[in-house]
């Protein structure tokens, strides 16, 4: 069930009407229940590969999640997960929806909004894992072209938000706030704990 209270959306593109997998082009979702995960639905809940589930450790540190897709055709290819520069998820699709013209959503769908995202990418090439993990720990693009929308997160102002590719597909924002990154121990039993820290640098 997509809109279980134990989801929370990433990322999704599919029309208004979607209540189900087979529809979505794409969609991200974390799973927080007693078996969390991550799924990564490109397509039919048939096939184990367009929505197949990712057991991961879901916790309060922040993650970096790498998906590649390189198409044989229309609806079948092969697909790649990377959780934390791991290689968590390698399969082949045969049941992928169609691609639609639909908005593309970060965050709330069905009113189950992931609470923090940072950094989202996307590109029209197939990246190595070497050159995932170099990006992860650098964020240098070395190649601009092949970059379609990039979205920092941490740049904007009122109800937009800023595509950083030079492709103008900036965002708009519904629902949501800016809200200042303060790092530093969240711990108050701590003796370094910081009031003001929202993010523990731990």
């Amino acid at each position: 069930d997509i809109q279980s209270e134990y989801y929370a959306n990433i990322m999704t593109k599919a029309p208004e009407d979607c209540e189900s997998s087979s529809c979505y082009d794409l969609a991200i979702w974390i799973q927080y229940d007693e078996d969390p995960g991550l799924i990564v639905s490109t397509g039919s809940s048939s096939d184990e590969c367009s929505h197949g589930f990712i057991p991961i450790s879901v916790d309060e540190k922040w993650q970096d999640y790498a998906i590649t897709m390189e198409a044989n055709s229309q609806s079948s290819g092969e697909k790649k997960v990377w959780v934390n520069g791991e290689l968590v998820q390698s399969c082949n699709y045969s049941n992928n929806a169609l691609v639609n013209t639909n908005d593309l959503i970060f965050g709330n769908r069905f009113g189950q909004a992931i609470e923090y995202l940072d950094e989202i990418s996307i590109w029209d090439r197939i990246m190595s894992e070497e050159q995932i993990n170099q990006f992860f720990s650098s964020n240098i693009i070395d190649d601009s072209e092949s970059l379609l929308g990039y979205w920092k997160f941490n740049v904007g102002s009122g109800d937009i938000l800023y595509d950083h590719s030079g492709n103008q597909n900036h965002g708009t924002i519904y629902g949501a706030t800016w809200e200042e990154n303060i790092y530093g121990c969240t711990d108050s039993l701590a003796e370094n704990y910081n009031s003001d820290a929202n993010i523990d640098d731990a």
